[in-house]
């Protein structure tokens, strides 16, 4: 096993329970359109984790209701945040988060998050685990590709790392920039993530802790 330099982790399904509370705040917003488009969007949201919610109102107000009217684009996203800020809060948090730093001491920590940025500083301040990332918490209306580009651009100490994410998303961002990928099962939405993992050779581990019990 590595000893990497930095270690990259997503929030939703990897640090935090929090995968179908998003799911159904996503339903939540689109009930008023019908369950029939509800459910349309929940499936987009699944098909795509990792891709910011921006992105996924457009496609709704887009290709779903075809409606693009800025102001319900306003309303949808800061009814999805309300739901999120009263939610998240009681996510559960993965035990191995709060271990990294026995097992790797030197390396540097970061989020890499399709979750709003401003958000995740606020929820990881109120959770008592910002300060765990030293690297930074970093999330949208960056793409994770712009996200990591920044980081590569203004790094020149990163030797070895390693992304851990729950989704397919995460592995084809992690595969553009050459970075390990751990797929992280125990709370992830991608209903086929055992054929895929063995269809790309990936390793995979229920939680962090199981991903850190690999290094004893």
């Amino acid at each position: 096993m590595k000893n990497y330099s930095h270690l990259f982790f997503d929030c939703d399904g990897v640090i935090l329970n929090s995968n179908k509370v998003k799911t159904n705040a996503f339903y939540r917003i689109a009930l008023n359109y019908g369950e029939e488009s509800a459910k349309k969007l929940v499936n987009y949201h699944i098909k795509n984790g990792g891709i910011s919610r921006y992105k996924k109102i457009k496609f709704f107000q887009k290709n779903i209701i075809k409606n693009n009217d800025l102001n319900l684009y306003e309303k949808l996203v800061n009814e999805y945040s309300e739901i999120l800020k009263k939610e998240l809060l009681e996510s559960e948090i993965s035990k191995g988060i709060f271990k990294i730093k026995e097992f790797f001491p030197y390396s540097k920590l970061a989020v890499i998050s399709g979750s709003d940025q401003k958000e995740l500083l606020w929820l990881f301040k109120k959770l008592r685990i910002n300060h765990i990332f030293d690297e930074g918490i970093f999330g949208s209306p960056k793409s994770k590709e712009e996200i990591f580009n920044q980081i590569f651009m203004n790094s020149n100490d990163i030797v070895s790392s390693i992304y851990l994410g729950d989704s397919k998303y995460d592995y084809e961002v992690s595969k553009i920039y050459g970075i390990d990928f751990a797929f992280i099962t125990e709370w992830t939405e991608v209903k086929d993530w055992v054929i895929f993992t063995k269809e790309n050779n990936i390793k995979s581990y229920p939680n962090i802790s199981e991903f850190l019990n690999s290094y004893k």
